[in-house]
């Protein structure tokens, strides 16, 4: 005689499952939003490194000085250079000395960039390649110029650090990179 046996899951076996779910996507969400962070930081200095070299590639190339300056996300035109040191909108690359203003037939490239997490700085406004590559425009007579990225809410940590020597070599320091959040 055949026995009658009930087909599915019970009710306890169904809550069981759903509190191993909340509890490994509990773990998961702060590893989340660290892998989010520390992939916008990268994106970040790798966008600023690689205009860096493109612009004294350009300078190479035309033959003219070429100038990078921090973009003022406030003003309405959207080649205005920052008068700080701030690179965190953003930035301009255009054709001209460090002194010019950047005029919309002059700019070669801008980079917008939303602040959100990350803040890039410099101690120049403005940094110039002359027509042989050499860095021509820095904040201090020193050999090279940094530029630092970090976290907008954890001012003393840096993430990430890029040399300009005044030869036009750019490297990039990487400080934190094992760290869970900002």
């Amino acid at each position: 005689m055949p026995t009658n046996s009930s087909q599915g899951f019970t009710l306890v076996e169904l809550i069981i499952v759903l509190a191993i779910l909340i509890i490994a996507t509990s773990f998961a969400i702060p590893a989340l939003q660290s892998f989010i962070l520390k992939s916008q930081v990268r994106t970040f200095s790798s966008d600023l490194s690689r205009s860096l070299w493109q612009a004294r590639n350009h300078a190479l190339s035309y033959g003219k000085t070429i100038t990078i300056c921090g973009r003022d996300a406030n003003a309405s035109n959207p080649v205005t250079c920052d008068a700080s040191s701030s690179w965190t909108n953003g930035w301009v690359t255009y054709m001209g000395q460090a002194a010019d203003i950047p005029t919309t037939s002059s700019t070669l490239a801008i980079v917008i960039k939303s602040s959100g997490n990350i803040i890039a700085s410099s101690a120049a406004a403005k940094l110039s390649f002359a027509p042989n590559g050499l860095v021509t425009q820095v904040a201090s007579a020193g050999a090279e110029q940094t530029f630092t990225v970090r976290c907008n809410n954890d001012s003393a940590s840096v993430w990430r650090t890029l040399h300009i020597q005044r030869n036009g070599r750019i490297s990039l320091e990487i400080n934190k990179d094992d760290v869970y959040a900002c």
